[in-house]
């Protein structure tokens, strides 16, 4: 839970609203939800479909066939390359200032 704590402020693409030297707390949570109005959309969206894509082939995918597969499929990278590549021939920085 607290590394979900840390982590979601920029997973949402929000400004710090941790407070320094501090275990996250009620008092980040509750800044999070004061400031969920500030969020861009595009990140959020962008995150959530690469959580979810991590989530299905690391518990799903490489769990059933791990007897099958050599080595597990490294969905880490295959993730930051694809959505890098997403990103530059979508024109991300321009349409969505991510």
């Amino acid at each position: 839970m607290t590394v979900f704590s840390f982590n979601l402020p920029q997973v949402i693409s929000m400004m710090s609203v941790a407070h320094k030297n501090q275990v996250p707390s009620s008092k980040t949570w509750i800044s999070i939800f004061k400031n969920i109005h500030t969020t861009n959309a595009a990140p959020v969206i962008i995150s959530a479909i690469c959580i979810l894509v991590l989530y299905l082939v690391k518990a799903q995918v490489n769990e059933r066939f791990k007897a099958k597969l050599p080595v597990p499929i490294p969905i880490e990278i295959v993730v930051v390359i694809l959505s890098t590549i997403a990103c530059h021939f979508g024109k991300f920085p321009e349409k969505f200032k991510v």
